[in-house]
């Protein structure tokens, strides 16, 4: 939601259990304009291109770490693997 942009949903298949997660990142004091969550188990990838910052966690741990900052400004991110992007 992009009233929430720090919460992650995990739904089941059925679509009767949900359970939420509040991404805490490490460094949070960026000007964010539009924050984005990308899931490629196990980790999930908080980012926002305008601020050139991306964090990752791990599915079901709040904690987001920083694993590249000041690299680039983009405006679409894809994850290849755990340490890998193809920005734009």
């Amino acid at each position: 939601s992009r009233n929430t942009p720090l919460i992650l949903m995990k739904i089941d298949y059925s679509l009767k259990t949900t359970e939420s997660l509040k991404i805490i990142p490490d460094h949070s004091d960026y000007p964010f304009k539009s924050l984005q969550i990308k899931v490629k188990p196990p980790y999930y990838y908080l980012y926002d291109g305008t601020v050139p910052v991306i964090y990752r966690g791990i599915l079901n741990n709040s904690a987001a770490k920083t694993i590249s900052k000041g690299d680039a400004f983009f405006s679409q991110l894809a994850v290849i693997d755990s340490s890998h992007f193809i920005l734009r």
